[in-house]
């Protein structure tokens, strides 16, 4: 499943993209440009704008609340997409897939102290930005795990 948020689900797409999908961002209002990667790419629109998801039904779906944590399980349950996540397989800034990295491979790429306390790396070649678990991303496992864990009950 692929999608493509608009600028009223922001951190939706961040959150889609740490959970492993596939996920375009629309900063702009341009809902053209939201038909065009819908249909050209076979996208799913997420977006809050009613009157655009009942002008197309069939390539948009209208996500109800405000808060991320919701959006997130709404959109889990309605695409049944629970045994679909692979959490920080894609770069969250840019959506690209993540390449893992030896600790070798990073040696003077990551601050001195993250590379003596961390032995998980990620890559994104697109954006050149280094990911690893440290507190940020065992805060984000938890959350997964709150979600993934309410998609079961």
């Amino acid at each position: 499943m692929r999608f493509v948020c608009d600028s009223m689900v922001g951190r939706l797409a961040r959150w889609l993209r740490i959970l492993g999908f596939d996920c375009l961002y629309c900063r702009k209002g341009d809902k053209a440009q939201l038909l065009r990667l819908s249909l050209g790419e076979e996208r799913m629109i997420l977006t809050r704008d009613r009157s655009f998801v009942d002008r197309h039904p069939e390539v948009s779906f209208h996500v109800e609340t405000e808060h991320v944590d919701t959006q997130l399980a709404e959109i889990i349950e309605r695409f049944d997409l629970q045994r679909k996540i692979d959490p920080f397989s894609r770069c969250s800034t840019c959506n690209a897939p993540l390449l893992l990295r030896k600790r070798s491979d990073v040696k003077g790429k990551v601050p001195f102290f993250v590379y003596q306390h961390s032995d998980r790396f990620a890559y994104c070649q697109t954006c050149k930005k280094y990911y690893w678990d440290g507190t940020h991303h065992r805060i984000m496992a938890e959350k997964i795990a709150r979600l993934t864990k309410r998609g079961r009950e």
